[in-house]
Parts: structure tokens; C-alpha cells; sequence
């Protein structure tokens, strides 16, 4: 469970978000929409700690943490992992697909040439050369390198910014078929940030962030 309580945050001084209260649930693909400027991607920075928030607090599977302390914001990062919607951001061109993983298995994994079985599998499923230079994979194959890199790294909490917003839809296909696996056989909470609906088949709980006249940010489930 990833519980996020009482959260008010101000941007450029003004109020953006006031007492949001949302909890994500184990079990599901949590996808978030709203208009763009609605603050799907400001909400992201919150949740992984990159945001200083006015007040709040975020309980990760039964660990509390205060968004005021940076200490806590820290550990937040520990937690959960986030993909940006430029997957290049997070790998290293030059560098093979194995290698990109071991680079991000290295605080988790004492020995660089031993990589864990899900992340190998999930690469294979996916027919990505573990050999492969990351530069030469499609745009779908990058961005589920991403996700391995941040599997690598023991996360609990996943968080996806528009991950197929920008590819052709054979590759958001492939990314969506990856996310899938990842809940069914990981348990964990996956939260997306999407304009359309998402063609999934596992259990989806669907999100959507409103505004209302005072610019301050809510978030209710999607079909209320």
C-alpha cells in the first residue's frame, strides 16, 4: 500500500495541492489523468521525493515518512523508482544492456557479473539482447531497460510518466505488456500517468486529477 495523507504544496508561492488524501493499493495498475497543467507530473516529483512539500506524509508499506524532512524525502527514493517519459534520461547509451543493469544493481548486488532472475527474464521475455548497446534498442526496449534498471534497485513502488506517449504502437504495446508482467508477478504498485485510456488487461484502478476554481489540485477516482 502506498498511502499519501494531508499533502498541501504551493508552486511559485500559490496553493497547488491542499489536504489530498489518495491511497494506491497492492494489486493494481494505478493509472493518473487530468488536462495538461492538471499537475500529473508535479504529483510524480512529490511521491519520489524531488518536491519539497508544505506538509504530508507518505506510508510505504507501513513505513510512515514526513515530506517536510529531507531525510525522509531520501528515503522515499529507496522506496520507490521513477521513469521518466524520456527512458534515455535514466540509461547509458554506450554501455551494453547488461551492463546498464549491473550499473544499476551495484548498491544491491555485491558481485557485478550476477544479475537477478526476474530482471534477466524480463529482458528475454522481451527479446533485448543482453549484449545489445542500449543506443540501438527501440524506443519500447529503452524504456523497458528503465524499468529493469529500477527493478534492479529493489523498488516497491513504481512510478511511470506517460511511458508510451511518445512511441509508434507496436512499442507502446510491448512497454504496456512489460508493466503488466511487473504487477502480475512482482506485486508491485504500479501508478501511471496517461492522457488516453491504457489497453491492459490486469487490474487497473483509474485516477484523475481536477482543478477547481481556486487552481487548487484534487485527485478522485475516475468514474465519480
Amino acid at each position: 500500500m502506498l498511502q499519501l495523507s494531508a499533502l498541501s504544496y504551493r508552486l511559485n508561492g500559490k496553493l497547488f495541492f491542499e489536504d489530498l488524501s489518495v491511497t494506491f493499493e497492492q494489486g493494481y495498475i494505478h493509472t493518473l489523468s487530468g488536462k495538461n497543467g492538471a499537475g500529473k507530473s508535479t504529483l510524480l516529483r512529490i511521491l519520489h521525493g524531488d518536491a519539497l512539500a508544505e506538509k504530508g506524509t507518505i506510508t510505504v508499506h507501513n513505513k510512515s515518512l514526513v515530506l517536510t524532512k529531507a531525510t525522509d524525502r531520501a528515503q522515499l527514493k529507496k522506496e520507490i523508482g521513477f521513469v521518466p517519459q524520456a527512458a534515455s534520461a535514466v540509461i547509458v547509451p554506450e554501455l551494453t544492456v547488461a551492463e546498464n543493469l549491473r550499473l544499476a544493481a551495484i548498491t544491491k548486488v555485491k558481485l557485478l557479473s550476477t544479475l537477478p532472475f526476474f530482471e534477466r527474464s524480463l529482458i528475454e521475455q522481451f527479446s533485448i539482447p543482453l549484449d545489445a548497446q542500449a543506443s540501438s534498442l527501440s524506443g519500447g526496449q529503452k524504456h523497458i531497460l528503465a524499468i529493469a534498471m529500477v527493478l534492479q534497485q529493489q523498488r516497491s513502488v513504481l512510478l511511470l510518466d506517460e511511458p508510451v506517449a511518445a512511441l509508434d504502437d507496436e512499442n507502446a504495446a510491448l512497454v504496456l505488456a512489460c508493466v503488466e508482467t511487473i504487477c502480475k508477478k512482482t506485486g508491485i504498485i504500479v501508478i501511471i500517468v496517461t492522457h488516453d485510456p491504457l489497453p491492459i488487461t490486469a487490474p487497473v484502478q483509474e485516477w484523475s486529477l481536477i482543478v477547481n476554481k481556486n487552481n487548487v489540485r484534487n485527485i478522485v477516482p475516475k468514474d465519480l
